[in-house]
């Protein structure tokens, strides 16, 4: 399985900024929002259209962003594009356009790897207003001969929805949100691949959230790119294990960040 993390979001430092360059954000849901951990904390426009500009603070490589919406209440586009620049000059930059799942609430573009500091992001909504809780601008760290094991990979959708029965047994339902699990293992790492995987592993520990593509190539499943991809934190601290040969496994839980 095609695996990559997404660890290092320049879009949400201390030194990244936004303007907005057409459109009105909402004030009660400022674009200052993106630099919260929780999804369920969003930016919002006023309007159904918005452009906004992100400025990383300086020249940086990247070469994959990624978003997602509301854990609660989803993704609240329908179209985004991106374009980059080394300066605030976009003259001549490329459209990116990004690929959306309204039905697995993600969505991301892969693109050459260059150095950038000025990214903006065109949005346009549902209807009324355009809606987003996170985003990811970066470079991707994969693990291209050591993905994750496919039979040891586990696949989980937790239901949120508080159930209760009466004595005749109907049931009385409080609907909420979904929280997504996935979990598994790379395998017969050598000890360049360790060094890089507990770096992360260390940065992230269990409180800090992490972007995560388990299957960018849908080699599982169709949509797998969406499916098995998200927002997450590490639900126990990951371990390793050696291997003859001073090989390194590693095992590890992800659980979307809400």
């Amino acid at each position: 399985m095609s695996t990559l993390f997404l660890s290092n979001n320049l879009g949400v430092t201390d030194a990244a900024s936004y303007t907005v360059t057409t459109g009105t954000e909402n004030a009660q849901f400022p674009l200052s929002n993106f630099k919260d951990n929780h999804t369920t904390k969003v930016f919002r426009s006023t309007g159904n259209t918005l452009e906004f500009t992100v400025d990383m603070g300086s020249l940086n490589t990247v070469d994959t962003f990624a978003l997602v919406g509301s854990s609660v209440d989803g993704l609240g586009i329908t179209a985004c594009s991106i374009y980059l620049s080394a300066t605030n000059d976009f003259t001549g930059a490329a459209e990116l356009v990004v690929a959306l799942s309204d039905a697995y609430n993600f969505g991301y573009k892969q693109f050459t790897s260059g150095s950038y500091r000025y990214m903006r992001i065109s949005l346009t909504g549902n209807g009324s207003y355009c809606e987003l809780s996170n985003f990811y601008i970066g470079e991707a760290t994969e693990f291209a001969n050591n993905g994750i094991e496919q039979s040891s990979f586990k696949y989980t959708n937790t239901d949120n929805s508080k159930i209760s029965k009466n004595k005749y047994g109907s049931k009385f339902i409080n609907s909420y949100n979904r929280i997504k699990v996935l979990s598994g293992a790379i395998k017969t790492m050598n000890s360049a691949e360790f060094t890089t995987l507990n770096n992360i592993y260390t940065e992230h520990g269990v409180n800090t959230p992490i972007w995560f593509m388990a299957d960018t190539t849908e080699a599982i499943i169709t949509d797998g790119d969406f499916i098995f991809s998200g927002y997450f934190y590490f639900n126990l601290q990951p371990t390793f294990t050696t291997r003859s040969g001073l090989l390194f496994d590693s095992t590890f839980v992800l659980e979307d960040s809400v």
